[in-house]
């Protein structure tokens, strides 16, 4: 039996685009049908179910006895999926493998990619690491379009970003949904690190009595930033662009109900500047790379210590795995 959408039959290609453009359905099995319905096979995750809540036709989500696709196409790997662009990385068995066999491999995955995707338009291999304080991807166009511009929906907003020049994470959109649904009448909101703007557009058109600063470094997803405020038309959200460490002013000094802190690969190094916008009990939302909960924990116990300042710590919980060795850990913590 497999976790399934059941859809009317009237309904079934606009369930299927949305499945699809989500990255939710399963692929590794066939929808069925009945008289009036069809049942198109699910992604067993939190992300799936939460995707759902956004299906804007009558459905239910079921168990079902769908037939498993017999294929012999390789199995793909992970893959990003923003907007029409999808990013991958070359599965470990290729990397020591001379270029042309890499390339080659590249290209197959990215066709087999877009045979199961019909809305990707443009597949593109990871080179190397997130680089640099822009959060910049290296990456290299493989196959489709070599446009890198794409429009990203997600939570009934839309995000216009350049992937090659402006970082976004579709793997953070359950974080999103779940920092959006804390957000209490009239809060004042601050997001250092906001990017393209996912968290602070977000929170800002579901509330629109709240307040949301965003501060975003690189030029790049600043101005897509600014231009996304407008493409959701959204006025409770206030750009700032520049560095995180230059809102340690008079003019920001605990004035946020909630700070978000979604750069998890140097958020201990900022931890100073939550501190300097958070309200006396105020919430802080710290995103971080580690290799445990307690380590995460701990980093932010030493900081209030060096701070002064009295925290309590409400929930900590795993975002997803990063690298074998690696975990990005959530730390909400109040400071009392």
């Amino acid at each position: 039996m497999v976790l399934a959408v059941a859809v009317s039959k009237k309904d079934a290609e606009k369930a299927r685009k949305f499945l699809i453009s989500r990255g939710i359905i399963n692929f590794s099995y066939n929808p069925a049908s009945s008289r009036d319905k069809i049942f198109f096979p699910l992604a067993e995750s939190e992300i799936a179910e939460e995707a759902l809540k956004d299906l804007k036709v009558k459905h239910a989500v079921v168990r079902k006895r769908l037939k498993k696709k017999e294929s012999k196409k390789v199995e793909l790997p992970p893959f990003d999926m923003i907007g029409e662009i999808a990013i991958f990385e070359l599965p470990k068995e290729f990397r020591d493998k001379p270029e042309t066999e890499r390339e080659k491999a590249a290209k197959k995955i990215a066709r087999d990619i877009m045979a199961n995707q019909k809305n990707i338009k443009t597949v593109a291999v990871k080179t190397g690491g997130i680089k640099g304080p822009f959060r910049i991807r290296s990456f290299k166009v493989v196959a489709g379009n070599r446009s890198t511009i794409t429009i990203h929906k997600e939570h009934g907003c839309r995000f216009k970003l350049d992937v090659s020049k402006a970082y976004y994470s579709p793997r953070l959109s359950f974080e999103r949904k779940r920092i959006s649904s804390l957000i209490k009448e009239k809060e004042t909101v601050f997001v250092p690190f906001a990017g393209v703007g996912p968290f602070a557009i977000i929170i800002a058109k579901n509330h629109p009595s709240a307040s949301v600063y965003a501060n975003e470094l690189n030029p790049d997803a600043y101005r897509y930033l600014v231009e996304n405020i407008k493409l959701n038309k959204v006025s409770n959200v206030i750009p700032i662009p520049g560095d995180a460490r230059d809102l340690k002013t008079k003019e920001y000094w605990r004035i946020a109900d909630r700070v978000v802190m979604p750069l998890p690969m140097s958020a201990d190094q900022f931890l100073d500047v939550a501190f300097h916008l958070a309200k006396k009990g105020g919430t802080v939302h710290f995103y971080y790379f580690t290799d445990s909960i307690e380590s995460a924990e701990r980093v932010v116990m030493e900081a209030a210590e060096r701070e002064g300042r009295k925290i309590k710590i409400i929930e900590s919980r795993v975002v997803r795995d990063y690298s074998p060795d690696i975990i990005e850990v959530v730390v909400d913590f109040q400071i009392l």
